[in-house]
């Protein structure tokens, strides 16, 4: 089976992949190949299919806007005197 190799790979990011391998309990190689399996190899996505659906969870959770003169209305007809 083919091998890669990568060199100066910086303390603090080769420390996140040891421990990162711990806690699934897998070996240092394997969580590098599960990373890259998942990440790097994953299909592209399709970028109109997400902003679509990004602006459909806008348009699902998007607070209507009042303008000032609707705010001082609202604001006489709760006032009693």
């Amino acid at each position: 089976m083919p091998s890669l190799t990568i060199r100066n790979i910086p303390e603090d990011i080769l420390e996140i992949l040891r421990a990162r391998a711990g806690r699934n309990r897998r070996s240092l190689n394997g969580e590098v190949l599960v990373l890259l399996e998942r990440h790097a190899l994953a299909p592209a996505t399709d970028a109109r299919r997400l902003i679509e659906e990004v602006r459909e969870i806008q348009r699902r959770y998007t607070v209507p806007t009042v303008d000032h003169d609707e705010i001082d209305e609202l604001k006489r007809r709760g006032r009693v005197r």
